[in-house]
């Protein structure tokens, strides 16, 4: 369906054959996603048209957009592997890598997009799906990348764009989870009967909805604020990692509290509830740890650059 609506194209520019919506376009796609709680590679697929045009010189590897827009390429990617790229080996065959080891994505796709560090840069390739021959040099776990699958050479400028627009794809998808967990966690609220009123109406549960409510507006706007920074080409790293870290503890933390709203009916696949708690419970940590998150923020407020957009201050701000 996604594909029927060109959602992998949301992102790429019109003389490139997509639609030139921008990120905000992607953003709610995102969201919506999480919301229904669906996974699937569109953040992949998305990210993977993110390095198809920032590798792109003269139209090169416009065979491969095109293939993401008709979805015969589907990309599954290592994202904690996209913001902390682990360094590749190379020999005359090609490249060595270690497996990544973060959360997987989904298995169903055609290919995989990884992330090698080099000396000259973060370089980005598109490998098959399918496990490839083992290379008596391999030690177990590695990956054997051909020199042909190494898309381009994404320098720093690049590479933080390109991060940042994955984390916030990420954010928007955590937000929409928070907001699925905590529609239903409402509606069950509003029918379970107790003790002759709906749950809804005892001010613990009233209480517990209401916060809950007030969190996810706020990495609403937190999301959708660094997507807009993102759009203007305005400097919006700190405000994505801002964006995720908050999105991540947030959405661990509704979905966590809809289930036990919920009760033992909330473990149960009769509510949708615990689709969201499990599906936060990996998607919080795809990127990296709340933790790891707040503190790489930390360490940007701490660097003295003064180019970076805080979270919630005004662009014109002092």
């Amino acid at each position: 369906a996604l594909v029927e609506l060109g959602a992998p194209l949301f992102e790429v520019a019109a003389d490139r054959g997509g639609f030139d919506l921008g990120l905000p376009a992607s953003l709610v796609t995102c969201e919506e996603l999480g919301r229904a709680a669906l996974g699937g590679p569109y953040r992949a697929t998305a990210l993977t048209a993110d390095v198809l045009r920032a590798c792109a010189a003269d139209g090169a590897h416009q065979d491969l957009m095109d293939a993401v827009g008709s979805g015969e390429l589907t990309v599954s990617a290592d994202a904690f592997g996209a913001c902390d790229p682990p360094k590749a080996r190379e020999d005359r065959h090609g490249w060595l890598v270690e497996a990544p080891a973060g959360v997987p994505e989904t298995p169903d796709t055609t290919h995989r997009l990884l992330f090698l560090r080099t000396a000259d840069g973060i370089a980005p390739a598109l490998v098959p799906a399918a496990p490839t021959e083992r290379r008596p040099d391999a030690r177990d776990g590695d990956i054997v990348v051909p020199h042909e699958s190494v898309l381009g050479l994404l320098q720093e400028d690049l590479w933080t764009q390109v991060t940042a627009r994955a984390r916030l794809r990420q954010a928007a998808h955590l937000l929409g989870l928070a907001e699925g967990a905590h529609g239903a966690a409402r509606a069950y609220a509003l029918r379970r009967q107790q003790f002759g009123s709906a749950l809804h109406d005892f001010q613990g549960v009233s209480f517990t909805l209401a916060r809950a409510a007030t969190e996810t507006e706020t990495v609403r706007l937190a999301v959708h604020r660094a997507g807009r920074l993102a759009e203007e080409g305005r400097p919006c790293e700190r405000a994505a990692v801002d964006a995720l870290a908050l999105a991540a503890e947030t959405a661990a933390r509704v979905t966590a509290a809809a289930v036990h709203l919920c009760g033992v009916r909330g473990l149960t696949a009769g509510l949708p509830v615990q689709r969201y708690y499990r599906l936060a419970r990996t998607e919080a940590v795809r990127m990296g740890t709340a933790a790891r998150l707040f503190r790489e923020a930390g360490r940007l407020r701490l660097s003295g650059r003064t180019d970076l957009e805080l979270l919630t201050a005004p662009a014109d701000s002092d």
